[in-house]
Parts: C-alpha cells; structure tokens; sequence
C-alpha cells in the first residue's frame, strides 16, 4: 500500500468516528433531544463509538489497544456534549469503567513486559532490568507520549513500594554513581526540607480552602514519591559498559538514560569544568541540574538523544555525569575499542 492510500486508509478510520460523534452533537444540540434520550446518547458515545472504531480495525495492522484510546476520548467528549445534568450514566462509566480499563491497560502492559522478559532469558542475548521491560512493553502496546508516561508511573511504584531488594554487588562492567559524590545525601536533604513545607504549605491553604489544600498535598506526596523511587533506583541502575554490544549504558536512575555505542565515543575527557549555558549541544545525565556534579564529558562522533522522564527527549553530542571509578571506566573503553582510534 502507497503512502497516499496509507493517508487515505487511517483518515478513513478517523473520520468515521468523528462523524458519528458529530452526529450525537447535532442531536443533542437539536430541538429533538430530550431528557430520555440522555442513556442512549451517552451509551452511542461511550459504548459505540469504539465498537465502530474496532470493527474498522479488526482486520488491518493497527494497534488493537488504541481502542482503549478511542473509549477515554469518547468519555471526555461526552462530559462535553450531554448536558450536565444528564451525566448519571456518564458519571458511572468514569467512576467504574475507567478504573477498569486502566487496571485492564497495566496488566496487558505487565504481560507484555514478561513475554520480553522470557524472551531475552531464553536468547541471553539483552541483559534488561525491570525499566527497560516495562518501556519496552509500553512502547509495544501503546503510542508515544502514552507509553512514557505509562512507563514511569509504573516504575514509580515499583521502585518506590515494591522492589526493596538490595544491589549489594556489582559486576566489572556495572559502574555506580552515587558512593563518592554524596548525591543520596542531598536528595534526602531535600525531601526532609520537603516535608516540612508540606506541613506548612497545607496548613496556609487550609484557612482558605481545605480542598485545593488537600490537592496541594497529594500533588507533593507524588513528588516526594518519585523523589524516594529515584533514590532507589539509583543503586539499582548503575551504568553499564557491554562489551558483548560494544554499548555504554547511561542511566540515572529510571530518571534519565541513553544507549551510546562505543565506536561513536571521539574522546572522553575526565574532568569537572562548568559547562557554558550558550552550549546547546551539551547535557547532563543528571536530571537534577546545579545539585548534582559531573567528572566525566564524553564527547560523541553525531548526535544522540537522551530520554528522560515522562519519555521525553533531548537531542546532544557531548553529555556530562558523574562516576565514582572513572579511571577505571575510561580504561575499559580504551580496552574494548582497541580496535578504533584511541579516546
């Protein structure tokens, strides 16, 4: 198939949808809507927009997943079409059916992440931790910028409340980042400062408004959630020198990471100079800006991109971090590119 019928095909199965939600729109709008028609309505929108949306699919290369898509902007649709006080029935597909399909979305993901899982155990050829299962899984299930949120908010939890299982030893090609530098300190310096604010900061929006100050809290509560899953995957995720890939591995934790092939590495260069704001082409590693140190550049033959939290992506050709035994990994680059120019 062509570009053009390419184009054509997924307009055409867009459009249908958009049309039969247009449809609803001028009924509602219409002097021929009435209150009884409000459970009709809202189950076309709700129920048979993705059925249509399905049916279009079923036998084409599209994502079946992308149905769950088409269901959360049909309920979003529908809280703005139907008129709020016939919203009974809407209310109950946001109070039961999205939690549902959220769980429903989560497993598959998990799911997903297994079978990869299986797959590399039984290949040995990848050597994966439980953040690249899970993106990976996401990406296979569901679009971008989804699977990257997906990704984190699972990883969050994960690292945070689940895996506490400690990474006492590391093998000669792991390389950590946070015994030397006293990095975990700071970040835990900065939760406690960030737990008193809570209290006070709930305790001034409270003499207003007990509700935003609740909002207030559990948006912090988060913060300091991924904050504590950030301290804890930082042990877990050390950088990683794979001589089987010729591959350097930079990760900082879940936070931020970027797969560079050796062969691309022009120089490494251990040193600490300030890197210049007017340097656009340059980045860190570390998603915490002026609170945290660099003692390595490394400075690349083209451009990468670093993929951060969220999934979102930064475009470089040298980046900063840090390394406790810098020495030793700049070492094991020269060794493994014994066969290129030296760094």
């Amino acid at each position: 198939m062509d570009t053009r019928l390419t184009l054509n095909y997924h307009l055409f199965i867009t459009g249908i949808p958009v049309l039969f939600i247009a449809c609803i729109w001028a009924l509602v709008n219409s002097p021929y809507y009435f209150e009884e028609l409000a459970i009709p309505v809202t189950l076309d929108l709700v129920l048979t927009t993705p059925i249509i949306y399905y049916l279009l699919i079923r036998k084409k290369t599209v994502p079946k997943i992308t149905v769950v898509s088409v269901f959360i902007i049909s309920i979003i649709v529908a809280s703005y079409i139907i008129p709020e006080k016939d919203q009974g029935v809407l209310n109950l597909a946001k109070a039961y059916a999205l939690p549902l399909v959220e769980l429903g979305v989560i497993s598959f993901v998990l799911w997903k992440a297994r079978l990869i899982y299986l797959s590399f155990s039984k290949s040995k050829t990848e050597n994966l931790d439980f953040y690249d299962l899970i993106s990976e899984a996401s990406a296979k299930v569901l679009p971008s910028p989804v699977n990257g949120l997906l990704a984190t908010e699972i990883s969050v939890i994960y690292y945070s409340i689940i895996h506490w299982k400690k990474k006492l030893t590391y093998t000669d090609n792991e390389f950590t980042y946070h015994q030397k530098n006293g990095i975990l300190s700071v970040i835990y310096a900065f939760m406690g400062l960030a737990c008193i604010e809570l209290f006070v900061v709930h305790m001034l929006i409270a003499k207003y408004n007990i509700f935003w100050a609740w909002v207030a809290s559990g948006l912090t509560l988060y913060s300091l959630l991924q904050i504590f899953a950030l301290i804890k995957s930082i042990s877990r995720r050390p950088i990683v020198l794979n001589f089987e890939n010729k591959i350097l591995q930079l990760r900082y934790g879940f936070f931020s990471q970027v797969d560079i092939a050796v062969e691309e590495i022009k120089n490494i260069e251990l040193s600490r100079k300030s890197i210049s704001e007017q340097d656009t082409k340059t980045i860190a590693l570390s998603p915490l800006g002026l609170l945290d140190s660099h003692n390595v550049i490394l400075h690349l033959e083209s451009e990468y991109q670093l993929i951060g939290l969220y999934g979102r992506k930064k475009k470089f050709e040298n980046i900063v971090f840090y390394i406790d035994e810098r020495e030793k990994l700049k070492q094991s680059l020269l060794k493994l590119r014994k066969s290129f120019e030296p760094l």
